[in-house]
């Protein structure tokens, strides 16, 4: 038998001494031998060292999974093994665990097979994918390591900051060149200070926007015309290095696309030779313009969803280049859900209208949630409290009242009772209706469900505290939007106008980052911007998926 400060020496002397990988069987005695002394030895030093040569073997065993779970069981050794825990999370691909690292680690300490590029895709992964990383942890059976925060702002975090906050490309780019000058001593190669260098664009724009700025559709074509100034007109006023801001030339000419014909636009965009394209914002006319070489030549980002992407009339193939940016109501009823399922929320009753927007934000809702489902559909806003007593079973528990009062041929004193096997419930209808279905759930004993709704139904004078729901960042407390004269943000608020405000903003940051993601494919992987609509980035087919958040 060994003393336990000469078993630690010699597996420790061994690991040390020995040129090849042991053989696993006499690593996994090795391992049985560490459990035994972590269970005797109270010494923190020796335990300490216990878990350091544990974490050793496990790595030449390449068994990441096991590392993760042990800084679990004890998170004392994470502090003495940062970089293995860094390297367990980069190969399992849990990029928001690399991300936190990278906050607390320095550059000079990181082992040099990471490469600066490679951490940086991991960076900016973790934006990227949060909820869904989290969602995958849960299936594994695994939670996200929650770190200490503190207010050391390393190289990674301000980078991820810089790339994910500073709204336009041209502000990211004068941002990055900063940081590169702070932290290019700490750079391991020249393959990231080129990468940043893509985003400079010294070239003045010249952005042609395609809207409905008159007709039927005027109010919303120029809702989002009124949001594209606000942030165009913001710009411009920004301070550049050297005092000199090319942005300062660059232009924008409006075409109404209810009053043009496609083939009138074509000819105005072919004479006037923009550098960037944004819209059409109606369907059909997006399907027309997506199908001309135009946009497989000049950088174009619709503001629709369309069938065909890019096709190129008589070449036969399709743009990957196209871009397509918009606020469809699916993207928060799929966040609902993904919130839900990580708050571990498994039983829901949906309470919706029969507008279509609904419909379609309960097929999204459905296809992501992971639980069980119970639907209640009501046509008129008189018909809500017995469309939730439906979904909430209080007719059967009636019925069971009558059987049971003609068995024994007597009145009972009785009080309807609701399920209990529910834990949420989720509204798909409008403010007014909103207003309507809290008192109803409260009348059927429901009223200590949380509830959860899209922005669509906060819409309105109705408000309560016990709603949570999603929300376009522009529209939640704290954001400093200043208005240039074209449109008032607050007035917009509370009505669907304020949607398409917060679109021109976004439309305006995709001018600037739309020609570097039509030629640069690594870009086109990395990007992630938190806009005015949520976080974007670039997804199948061109499509800017849109992440929001629920409040």
């Amino acid at each position: 038998m060994h003393a336990p400060s000469d078993s630690l020496a010699e597996i420790n002397r061994a690991l040390q001494e020995s040129a090849d990988i042991p053989e696993a069987a006499i690593l996994e005695i090795w391992l049985d031998r560490l459990s035994e002394l972590l269970q005797s030895e109270s010494i923190l030093s020796r335990r300490s060292q216990v878990h350091d040569l544990t974490l050793k073997i496990y790595a030449l065993q390449e068994r990441h999974l096991d590392i993760y779970q042990y800084f679990f069981r004890f998170p004392t050794a994470i502090q003495s093994n940062q970089t293995t825990l860094l390297n367990a999370c980069f190969v399992l691909e849990f990029h928001s665990c690399v991300s936190e690292l990278l906050s607390h680690l320095e550059s000079q300490s990181l082992p040099k097979h990471f490469d600066d590029e490679q951490l940086l895709g991991s960076v900016m992964a973790a934006e990227q994918n949060k909820i869904d990383e989290q969602l995958l942890l849960l299936d594994l059976g695994l939670r996200p390591f929650i770190f200490q925060k503190d207010e050391k702002y390393t190289m990674w975090s301000s980078l991820k900051n810089i790339l994910t906050n500073s709204s336009s490309r041209e502000t990211t780019a004068f941002l990055a060149r900063l940081w590169l000058q702070e932290n290019e001593q700490n750079l391991r190669g020249p393959e990231l200070s080129s990468l940043l260098s893509k985003l400079y664009s010294p070239e003045p724009k010249r952005i042609a926007f395609i809207l409905p700025l008159s007709g039927e559709y005027g109010i919303v074509g120029r809702a989002v015309r009124d949001g594209f100034f606000d942030a165009f007109l913001a710009n411009k006023e920004k301070p550049w290095e050297s005092g000199h801001n090319p942005r300062m030339h660059d232009k924008v000419v409006f075409v109404d696309s209810e009053k043009n014909s496609v083939k009138e636009i074509i000819l105005k965009l072919e004479k006037w030779n923009p550098t960037v394209i944004l819209g059409p914002l109606l369907k059909p006319k997006a399907e027309q313009i997506s199908q001309t070489s135009l946009v497989g030549n000049v950088p174009t980002v619709l503001l629709n969803k369309i069938s065909t992407i890019g096709f190129t009339e008589g070449k036969g193939d399709t743009s990957e280049q196209l871009l397509q940016l918009l606020t469809p109501i699916e993207d928060e009823a799929i966040a609902l859900a993904k919130n839900m399922i990580a708050n571990g929320y498994e039983k829901a009753l949906i309470i919706h209208n029969q507008e279509a927007w609904a419909q379609r934000s309960l097929d999204a809702f459905r296809q992501n949630w992971q639980g069980s489902l119970e639907t209640s559909l009501f046509g008129d806003i008189r018909n809500i409290t017995g469309a939730i007593g439906k979904g909430m079973k209080v007719s059967e528990s009636v019925e069971r009242e009558k059987r049971l009062s003609s068995i024994i041929n007597a009145p009972l004193e009785f009080v309807p009772r609701s399920r209990k096997d529910l834990d949420s419930a989720v509204v798909f209808c409008s403010n007014l209706e909103l207003s309507a279905i809290i008192p109803a759930l409260k009348f059927h004993f429901a009223d200590q469900l949380p509830v959860y709704t899209t922005s669509q139904s906060k819409r309105g004078a109705y408000e309560n505290p016990r709603v949570k729901s999603t929300e376009l960042p522009l529209n939640l407390p704290g954001t400093h939007v200043s208005s240039r004269g074209f449109a008032s943000w607050s007035s917009l608020s509370d009505n669907n106008e304020v949607d398409f405000f917060a679109l021109g903003q976004s439309a305006f940051e995709m001018a600037g980052w739309a020609p570097l993601l039509y030629r640069d494919q690594k870009w086109r992987e990395l990007f992630y911007i938190n806009s005015a609509i949520g976080g974007l980035q670039v997804g199948y087919s061109g499509r800017l998926s849109r992440s929001v958040t629920v409040h």
